[in-house]
């Protein structure tokens, strides 16, 4: 009997503890104060945090910049299809900031004139980069390499990942990607594949995705292979009975015509969902480039 009135009150102050350490956690969760800290932030608006959360928010800050720019860089690819980068006019043309520090292509390669081994059915070569950069009003990028293409099976710039430097939320620094399959007007097909480092900036006191610009534009290199003849045929849409069907598995086509439209933000939705149900992430095979 005595150990049944010993063990009653027990669990009364038992549970009476957890209910007192549970409402102290809720209002701690509810503190006003810790939300004024971060919210009084540093420079520039930006929040102020500490250890694993600073690293966790600038991860994500920076992943939301890259599917805001993938818009940008979606307009910037339909202008190579036109062969200019960029286009003079549509969205493309507002893809980059009234001055901008470029480093482009060099001259077209030369040939030595000699024919490689006839068991030799393609070659890797590297096309010239200018080694010195210059402040341009406007941007005609890569003309040596577009001037010597008939045209594209396909082509596409994008970002590959980026980071606000010092935590700045109006600049954005970020590693680029090129890869293009094209038919020259030499007759050979050459698959092409290049980097490049791209600097963002948008106007103090915007928070609109719109407002980004390019301001730097440095071509780190560029390889391209080179065959006489295409040595693979795309030959997914026969697979599948059509191109819509085949579309599905070369990209996610919801976000396809999300960026196509603009909507930048519908985008980001449909890609995060996405990436949810992959197993690669960010990281898990986005960008795969496409030989021949």
């Amino acid at each position: 009997m005595t150990h049944t009135h010993t063990q009653a009150p027990l669990s009364s102050i038992g549970t009476k503890a957890f209910g007192l350490v549970l409402v102290t956690l809720l209002f701690a969760g509810c503190d006003g104060s810790r939300d004024r800290d971060k919210a009084a932030g540093g420079k520039d608006d930006t929040v102020t945090l500490k250890g694993d959360d600073a690293v966790v928010s600038a991860l994500v800050r920076d992943e939301e910049t890259c599917l805001t720019l993938a818009g940008k860089m979606n307009s910037l690819s339909k202008g190579l299809m036109g062969l200019r980068l960029p286009t003079s006019v549509g969205a493309g043309a507002a893809v980059f900031g009234d001055e901008v520090t470029v480093t482009d292509l060099g001259p077209e390669p030369r040939r030595d004139g000699t024919s490689p081994p006839a068991s030799v059915t393609a070659e890797l070569q590297s096309w010239p980069v200018s080694k010195a950069s210059q402040k341009v009003k406007k941007v005609d990028l890569w003309r040596p390499l577009l001037d010597a293409v008939e045209s594209f099976e396909h082509a596409r710039v994008y970002v590959i990942d980026g980071e606000h430097p010092n935590g700045d939320g109006y600049r954005f620094e970020a590693n680029g990607g090129f890869e293009g399959l094209a038919k020259m007007k030499s007759g050979e097909w050459r698959s092409l594949n290049g980097k490049m480092r791209l600097g963002w900036e948008r106007p103090k006191g915007t928070a609109s995705g719109a407002d980004w610009r390019i301001t730097g534009w440095k071509t780190e290199r560029m390889d391209f292979i080179a065959s006489p003849r295409r040595l693979f045929v795309e030959a997914l849409d026969k697979a599948l009975g059509g191109p819509e069907e085949a579309g599905k598995l070369r990209r996610s086509r919801s976000v396809g015509e999300a960026l196509s439209g603009g909507d930048e933000g519908a985008a980001a939705s449909v890609f995060c969902a996405d990436f949810g149900k992959s197993k690669g992430g960010f990281g898990g095979g986005r960008h795969r480039s496409r030989w021949f």
